[in-house]
């Protein structure tokens, strides 16, 4: 497979390797210093970056979270220049990356932002999944339509994508309402496969990798629709 070399592209790719080096320290070091031990199948991110959780390692993910969203500026700038997108997935995955990065800084300046503002935390992390999520599918359904041979890698992809946030989504509205951050899933019983804080996991991890391989997967010249 032969990468495009145009300045852009190696700027973009440049950014997206220096983002995943930032949630590689960042993480973790939040980690280590979460009080006890961090049980990353059942405590949501949320409670990783949270000064209230984790005192001493809060500000390293906090911290991380906004400086790899906005690594990501340039890459969807990339993925989504003309012909390469619709206009609904550069809206999209835009609006996703700002709520993205603001979900770190608010996470950084606030010890508790739903204090000061109502949900306030958890309203600018819902913007930011559904700006990203639905805009990373869009992505891979526009580059299967213009490219056939795009179409089997694309549904390796897509498939589980798609199933882990389908799955994350609907624990999200089924559990909403307990404190995912103070609510002891493990101690409860909870079945695996129902923690929010898996498939949470999950879809951040799924979609950082479909950024990658829709970046080093892209044409010099996207095929432009007729």
């Amino acid at each position: 497979m032969e990468f495009p070399r145009e300045p852009s592209f190696r700027r973009a790719l440049g950014c997206y390797a220096l983002g995943s080096a930032i949630l590689a320290v960042g993480i973790p070091l939040a980690a280590a210093r979460y009080p006890g031990s961090y049980d990353w199948a059942y405590r949501v991110i949320s409670a990783l970056a949270s000064r209230k959780h984790n005192p001493d390692g809060a500000a390293w993910f906090a911290g991380a979270i906004a400086g790899a969203m906005a690594c990501l500026w340039p890459v969807v700038t990339q993925l989504t220049r003309d012909g390469a997108a619709p206009r609904w997935v550069k809206i999209a995955l835009r609006v996703g990356v700002v709520c993205g990065v603001l979900v770190g800084l608010e996470r950084l300046v606030f010890y508790h932002f739903s204090d000061v503002v109502r949900k306030g935390h958890e309203l600018i992390a819902l913007v930011s999944f559904l700006g990203f999520y639905p805009g990373i599918l869009g992505l891979y359904a526009h580059r299967m339509k213009v490219r056939r041979g795009f179409r089997l890698p694309a549904l390796l992809v897509v498939v589980p994508l798609l199933g882990v946030g389908v799955r994350e989504f609907t624990l999200y509205l089924a559990q909403r309402g307990i404190g995912w951050a103070d609510h002891d899933w493990r101690g409860q019983g909870v079945p695996l496969w129902l923690s929010f804080a898996l498939w949470q996991w999950l879809a951040a991890v799924l979609l950082w990798l479909a950024v990658g391989h829709l970046l080093i997967t892209a044409e010099r010249t996207e095929v432009r629709e007729p």
